[in-house]
């Protein structure tokens, strides 16, 4: 994952149904090289942005 991509929060875990995933979508917006397993996110529907690990994130769309 790089700065651009979009991607889901990744509740599958908790979710049996696909249709049942969490619908927020946010954008990387930074990388960390002394973080290397995490990425900022800026969050589209929500007020949220922050740090994330890469095991709660689901690729949407890459950057090209």
């Amino acid at each position: 994952m790089k700065v651009g991509d979009l991607v889901r929060f990744n509740d599958a875990a908790e979710a049996s149904d696909p249709q049942d995933r969490c619908p927020e979508i946010g954008i990387i917006t930074k990388t960390n090289p002394s973080m290397p397993q995490r990425v900022h996110i800026e969050w589209f529907s929500c007020d949220n942005r922050g740090w994330w690990s890469y095991k709660n994130l689901e690729l949407v769309s890459e950057n090209r």
